[in-house]
């Protein structure tokens, strides 16, 4: 075991002996520093509790977990990870960081620091059980996207994000959460699996919201099955996306234009006809649908036959678009009252 107080250990091709070395731990190291290391070594770690450098040289065998006290900067030189998670700390990326499985943020802050995250799923759902460092004090997940976010899915299931509940159980298939506690929104998420898109459990407040939210080049649906509000949304590829009835979603900004590769279908999960109730989207815009949406019924508040080219070619239903702010409607009598 590599522990550490204050310093990192460098390993180096002279720290260990030429050739290919392996090393395996079943419980923890401190920081570590590969950078060096040109000789094949290979690492196999299960909890990380400081920075982590890694070199090409470098072979992963197991999942990494991070669950330091302090800053851990992390920098895996193009290595792929096979799973691990976040419980505690900060995670700081100093490069791009990808994971072939589920990277699970229990805890903690995740900091991309304006690098490239590959995730094949992110669950974030702050649950004490998976929190070893803090004894069953929940330490609620902090997420900063400011670099790019491409959530590939998993081989099988769906390519899901969700924000969580404290008491929320992982359960079904395969699931990408992600947690409402985005403290850094500057960045953008890219659904580019091949399998359907759920987001749901989003629960934003206040100031809180999620980061720009893109629609890959594929097929595979979105479904917002809960109200929220997007940095941006926008979808170009044709696709199904749906909201759940009686959802209320604010956009500070909207973009979805079908082309000649098909239409996209907006419309809401579960058609309810008695009574009809739509989904609400919301900007500070007003809702031109464009020359060549079609209206299929049951919609409020949308323009069809003219736009601004931000919305074209869907096929809508059961939507009402509305103001970010909604209208404030006095009634009743006026009384003026002079002394």
């Amino acid at each position: 075991m590599f522990q550490t107080g204050t310093t990192t250990p460098l390993i180096d091709d002279n720290s260990l002996n030429a050739g290919t070395v392996s090393i395996s731990q079943g419980f923890g190291i401190g920081s570590l520093d590969l950078s060096s290391r040109t000789t094949a070594i290979s690492l196999g770690v299960f909890f990380v509790n400081g920075s982590f450098i890694l070199s090409n040289a470098v072979t992963l065998t197991s999942s990494i977990n991070f669950c330091g006290t302090g800053n851990m900067l992390v920098n895996t030189s193009g290595k792929t990870l096979p799973g691990g998670g976040l419980c505690n700390g900060t995670l700081t990326l100093q490069g791009a960081f990808t994971v072939s499985s589920v990277f699970y943020h229990t805890g903690g802050t995740f900091d991309d620091n304006g690098n490239t995250v590959n995730f094949t799923g992110y669950i974030n759902e702050g649950v004490v059980t998976r929190n070893p460092i803090l004894d069953g004090t929940f330490n609620a997940p902090r997420t900063k996207c400011s670099g790019t976010w491409n959530m590939s899915g998993p081989t099988t299931g769906y390519d899901f994000m969700q924000l969580t509940s404290l008491s929320h159980t992982v359960s079904g298939p395969p699931y990408t959460y992600i947690e409402n506690l985005f403290s850094v929104t500057t960045g953008t998420i890219n659904l580019k699996g091949p399998y359907d898109n759920k987001i749901s459990g989003l629960k934003t407040t206040g100031s809180n919201k999620l980061p720009a939210i893109v629609g890959g080049n594929t097929t595979a649906s979105i479904e917002i099955n809960s109200s929220a509000t997007f940095k941006s949304f926008s979808v170009v590829f044709p696709r199904t996306v749906k909201f759940h009835n009686g959802t209320d979603n604010t956009f500070e900004a909207f973009s979805i234009t079908g082309s000649g590769l098909g239409n996209i279908t907006l419309t809401v999960a579960d058609t309810v006809t008695s009574p009809v109730v739509n989904a609400t989207l919301r900007k500070s815009t007003p809702w031109l649908m464009g020359a060549s949406s079609t209206d299929a019924g049951n919609n409020v508040g949308l323009t069809f036959g003219s736009g601004d080219g931000t919305i074209d070619n869907v096929i809508v239903s059961y939507i009402t678009g509305a103001d970010l702010v909604p209208t404030v409607t006095a009634s009743g009598n006026m009384f003026l009252l002079f002394n």
